[in-house]
């Protein structure tokens, strides 16, 4: 499962001490102090993830914004790393040549690295055109073990669940290598592209791929949203609804995106919080993720006891985005945080 998961137990390694969205950016940057690629800002980067370039190129005052953001963020966030045996429960595969990856946003990034003819099969979750030929194993988490192993990968990618227990067993028993990902916050996105470049022996392309996801991310950390900054409440409906801690990457993307977290006191995974203590809260704008097949999201609201009396609902605070989109903390997440932040812009006004 890609996404705000149901499970706990998953790291929770973010540089959050001070409540800025800038340092909170930081939880992302802590791996590799310094921002590696960030002195060599590119035109195609800037093209790529974000547009906020004048004319194809970064103008000399956003990067020097840049920078002095990322100065900011090696000042905050000063924190040693894991040891190297906690960084990564890789199978000792190297440089495999046929994969199938159970986690989207895995799959989106061995495409981003230009390996897609490394892939040999996919889950049904994996949309993208690149793939669309490949065979389907089935669900991310419940996928055929027959497939898998009519495929005859060399490695397997999962989550680090209990779920895939019995799974990897197996392949391992018959040879088949399996990495296990976590992805719980942005320092966990550019671990797991680290991990996926040394498994591919890929490591350059993975290094490049990271520091332009790390440049997209501090262009719209530094884009800025009308003040006061606008709480926002990501909603994860059910009964009782459920939203996104502080230090998961959801989280941190509503920061970069210029918002803060409606209940900032809650740092870890998915909690459950009651409509009493939203109603109470009064979120500015609401966060919804939801299926393309979706419709009148927005709209449902202003129906529902106790929603319709929040002032973010009567004043069409409510920001809708695509679930495979806001939910695959991969290499698309500087475009998912520019969506968010030009999402918020709409909803709350650009910074004066």
């Amino acid at each position: 499962m890609n996404g705000p998961p149901d499970r706990g137990g998953r790291s929770q390694e973010t540089c959050l001490e001070a409540f800025s969205p800038l340092l909170s950016f930081a939880g992302g940057m802590r791996r590799e102090v310094g921002w590696p690629g960030l002195h060599r800002l590119s035109a195609s980067a800037g093209r790529l993830f974000f547009g906020f370039s004048q004319g194809g190129v970064l103008t000399t005052s956003r990067l020097l914004s840049i920078v002095a953001a990322s100065t900011l963020l090696l000042a905050s966030c000063n924190r040693p790393q894991r040891p190297a045996a906690e960084q990564s429960d890789a199978a000792p595969v190297v440089r495999a040549q046929r994969v199938v990856s159970l986690v989207p946003s895995m799959t989106d990034a061995i495409v981003a690295l230009d390996a897609t003819d490394r892939l040999v099969g996919r889950t049904r979750y994996d949309t993208a055109p690149e793939v669309a030929d490949l065979p389907s194993v089935g669900g991310g988490l419940d996928p055929s073990l027959e497939a898998l192993i009519a495929l005859e990968p060399d490695l397997v990618i999962g989550w680090e669940s209990a779920e895939y227990r019995g799974l990897r067993s197996r392949l391992e028993a018959g040879g088949i290598g399996f990495h296990a990902a976590s992805i719980e916050d942005t320092t966990d996105v550019f671990r797991s592209l680290d991990e996926l470049g040394m498994l591919l022996d890929l490591s350059d392309r993975a290094a490049r791929l990271s520091a332009a996801v790390r440049e997209s991310l501090a262009v719209v950390s530094t884009a800025g949203l009308r003040h006061p900054k606008p709480t926002v409440f990501y909603a994860l409906l059910g009964a009782p609804p459920r939203t996104a801690g502080r230090r998961t990457f959801v989280g941190q993307l509503i920061e970069i995106a210029g918002g803060i977290p409606a209940f900032a006191e809650l740092y870890n995974g998915w909690p459950e919080v009651s409509l009493e203590a939203v109603l109470a809260a009064q979120p500015d704008v609401i966060v919804v993720p939801a299926d393309d097949s979706a419709t009148n999201v927005a709209d449902a609201f202003t129906k529902k006891p106790g929603w319709r009396d929040l002032r973010a609902v009567r004043e069409g605070r409510i920001v809708v985005i695509p679930t495979h989109l806001l939910n695959r903390p991969g290499p698309h997440l500087g475009s998912v945080a520019r969506t968010l932040h030009e999402a918020l812009v709409e909803a709350w006004g650009p910074a004066p």
